[in-house]
């Protein structure tokens, strides 16, 4: 089974929260209903405010929400925008460089297949699916309660 880093995935629980959410949202909030710590929450959400993902204010009004539509904002932008592929350059099966001839080694073409086939969906998921997808969810229930 392959996992998820752990700071890909609270942004994008964060961005999903945020997606839902009426108004700006401020990092406090989100990490508290999303069990996120607030420090490592911040600074995902600084990054994703630099590279357009989300958009921020400063002040009593102020917060983070989207930039872009949750329809145009996919996993691979989100991936992308956390410098780059989740996904190892390395043999599935060391913990170091091959020193083999990639060309030669079947489980590396077959590492590399599977992981464009994930990347090419990712790039196909967006926050609007994910979000549609979690009707019912602690995420439906940001749409509820804000004005």
């Amino acid at each position: 089974m392959l996992i998820l880093p752990r700071r890909l995935d609270h942004a994008i629980r964060g961005v999903c929260y945020v997606a839902n959410a009426k108004c700006p949202v401020f990092v406090k909030e989100v990490s508290a209903r999303e069990n996120i710590p607030q420090a490592s929450l911040a600074k995902i959400f600084q990054l994703l405010a630099r590279r357009g993902i989300l958009s921020s204010a400063k002040g009593w009004t102020g917060g983070f929400s989207l930039a872009l539509p949750p329809e145009m904002i996919t996993m691979g932008k989100i991936i992308d925008a956390l410098d780059g592929a989740f996904l190892p350059e390395r043999c599935p099966l060391a913990n170091e460089l091959c020193g083999r001839d990639k060309g030669a080694c079947l489980i590396y073409q077959n590492w590399r297949q599977a992981a464009n086939l994930m990347i090419k969906h990712l790039e196909s998921v967006t926050v609007q699916d994910l979000v549609r997808g979690s009707e019912g969810s602690a995420l439906a229930a940001v749409r509820r309660e804000k004005p």
